[in-house]
């Protein structure tokens, strides 16, 4: 008989469509409806399908077959969510098309970016981080990764400014650890990380290098090598601007050789510099390009502002692969480094902001902002050619260029699947 059981170091935390299960190890996330989250939440010992079978009957009140108990259970077993004995070969589908919800505001995020510091020791034109805001002190941060931790928000993308110049990030690492969030860490690399890695070294989820026009290429180099050396896992966040869309051919190709977890490709956006951005940001046929040079590889992600890029997918593939586009202030938010909370790290003037977790709590900044509401209502409202577009659910195009134009409603311009 074969017989299921949930591994260890799974957070299972409810929601109102049924629940969301997080592989720490992994960083992969499950979203379940109510049978499905009862199943998983089910496995902590181990059990037959006869007995999951008649708990589920008596449950949702109705009949199951093997053959459904069984799609969910490879689900969890191919995404190593669950552990098996004498597992038998299945015939099945990809089971995320079934896990794939909607975007529903979920009860707490599943990923909080938060910058330690607005302190850089770089001057790139285009950063939006890098501030003289007083920093949050240590007390303070280990008091929020308290209530983050309560709250069972699974990861935390610590950035800045650049997070390495606080004294205390080690600190703020191991508690992390301690409290079972997983810390993921954006750095432009440019301190000694052969001095670092060793000090955070399986105490983080993966650490992202900056890569943009401002870097020098020899030292992205040198900066995966260390981490690569000290099986840290490692990412690359690289921003295409304009002169960059020109050499991409070339940089992906030099990045691919070494034991990359992912390439994340970004778009400028607007931030602190007008001007800048003014001058940079991709027009349709620029971005009809980028589409090209990506459609050549598969291990390369996008950010949610490119999800316009996978017009051309199916919606049921996309549903598969449970690709969202903007979520801001819906399953991710933005705390900076004095304490204020925004819905995305872009949308951080006054009029987008939540709350300050100094004079609030993060559960009721999350759950009450009226900043919050309105991201959560944003998807009957959007006009335009991203209204009607058939990836919708999965895209909505970035609202942050959107506002730009004029509202949160208004459609993206540049989105290359409009004709």
């Amino acid at each position: 008989m074969a017989l299921y059981q949930r591994k260890e170091g799974i957070i299972l935390r409810e929601e109102s469509f049924g629940g969301i299960a997080f592989l720490k190890e992994k960083a992969i996330t499950l979203e379940l409806d109510p049978e499905g989250f009862y199943l998983l939440n089910s496995l902590g010992k181990a059990s037959s399908i006869t007995s999951l079978k008649s708990d589920l009957k008596k449950t949702f009140h109705r009949s199951f077959l093997n053959s459904e108990i069984k799609e969910i259970l490879n689900c969890f077993s191919r995404e190593g969510f669950i552990n098996k004995s004498n597992f038998s070969k299945l015939r099945h589908k990809d089971a995320r098309k079934t896990a794939f919800i909607s975007k529903a505001a979920l009860s707490a995020p599943e990923t909080v970016h938060l910058s330690i510091t607005g302190q850089c020791n770089l001057n790139c034109p285009f950063c939006y981080g890098k501030n003289q805001d007083a920093d949050l002190t240590t007390t303070q941060l280990l008091a929020l990764i308290d209530e983050l931790s309560s709250l069972k928000v699974f990861q935390l993308a610590i950035g800045g400014g650049e997070p390495f110049l606080r004294k205390d990030i080690f600190e703020i690492i191991d508690y992390c650890q301690q409290k079972g969030i997983v810390a993921n860490i954006t750095t432009n690399g440019t301190l000694n990380l052969k001095e670092i890695a060793p000090k955070i070294k399986n105490k983080v989820g993966q650490v992202n290098l900056s890569y943009n026009e401002c870097v020098n290429p020899e030292r992205i180099k040198n900066s995966l090598n260390v981490l690569i050396q000290n099986n840290i896992k490692v990412g690359i966040n690289l921003l295409v601007t304009k002169s960059l869309l020109l050499k991409l051919d070339k940089i992906l190709p030099a990045l691919l050789k070494y034991k990359i977890t992912a390439i994340t490709i970004l778009r400028p956006k607007p931030g602190q510099n007008r001007e800048w951005h003014h001058q940079n940001k991709l027009t349709k046929e620029e971005l009809l390009k980028l589409k090209k040079i990506l459609d050549q590889y598969h291990q390369i992600n996008v950010d949610c502002s490119l999800v316009c890029l996978m017009w051309g997918i199916p919606k049921s593939k996309l549903q598969e692969k449970a690709v969202y586009g903007c979520v801001a202030g819906i399953r991710f938010c933005t705390i900076k480094n004095n304490g204020d909370v925004f819905p995305c790290s872009f949308f951080n003037s006054e009029e987008f902001l939540a709350g300050n977790i100094l004079t609030s709590s993060f559960k009721s900044i999350w759950r009450n902002a009226e900043t919050f509401k309105k991201f959560r209502e944003i998807s009957p409202n959007i006009k335009g050619n991203c209204g009607s577009c058939a990836i919708k659910e999965h895209c909505w195009g970035c609202r942050r260029i959107a506002w730009e134009a004029g509202s949160l409603y208004e459609e993206e311009k540049e989105c290359p699947g409009v004709i």
